[in-house]
């Protein structure tokens, strides 16, 4: 039998997710609708894709995150599979299921208040505020940050080894990850996506296997 309250859970995170412009959104500057959409059920959410391009994969891996952080907020334990149906439908990018509550750690209440105006900043020195950034990209499985200082600022990229749909999405997590700890910490992340084509793109992308996104962080404000 459903247990009702997880599945008020996923409701409310979904609809958290769809209602504001979450990390990845604005660290990509975007202003488009976002181009996939959640489908609710009582014991699962499924995101489906609106449009197939790299950048929609990696606002729908923001999505994912910003699902998973409201989650956790709210004493639940996601299970996040990406791609589940690969070969019969590749646009249905993730499933989120819920298997049980679990204690609110102040980990995760900061992360959630990040997302929101107004959140409360701890202020590091800058350079320990920048590693908090990589080490949050690279709990994502897959996923690597390369940085070094730039004007007032840092400038490098988001790289890992595939160049996948499920990558591209793991890239959408990873920086939202980023965006809401350059959010606790007072930094301002920024992103584009890599183009290894471009001549002046390549002393900042070096010699990565797969490039995902060019990044910029700068102190907030």
């Amino acid at each position: 039998m459903p247990d009702r309250l997880l599945t008020a859970a996923l409701a409310g995170s979904a609809a958290a997710s769809a209602a504001t412009a979450g990390p990845t959104e604005t660290a990509l500057a975007v202003l488009d609708p976002p181009p996939w959409h959640w489908v609710v059920h009582t014991d699962s959410l499924e995101l489906y894709a609106d449009a197939g391009d790299r950048l929609a994969l990696v606002r729908a891996g923001g999505a994912v995150h910003h699902v998973k952080v409201a989650l956790a907020a709210d004493g639940v334990a996601a299970n996040i599979a990406l791609l589940p149906e690969p070969f019969i439908d590749p646009g249905h990018l993730a499933r989120v299921t819920v298997s049980r509550r679990v204690a609110v750690t102040p980990e995760a209440m900061a992360s959630f208040e990040a997302t929101e105006p107004g959140h409360p900043v701890t202020e590091l020195a800058p350079r320990r505020a920048v590693d908090t950034l990589v080490r949050a990209a690279a709990d994502v499985e897959g996923m690597a940050v390369r940085l070094t200082p730039e004007g007032g600022g840092w400038a490098g990229v988001l790289h890992g080894e595939e160049d996948t749909a499920r990558a591209w999405l793991r890239a959408g997590q990873a920086l939202a990850a980023m965006v809401l700890a350059g959010n606790r910490h007072g930094l301002a992340v920024a992103a584009t996506e890599a183009d290894p084509t471009d001549p002046e793109a390549r002393p900042l992308l070096g010699e990565v296997t797969q490039p995902y996104l060019t990044l910029y962080v700068t102190p907030a404000g």
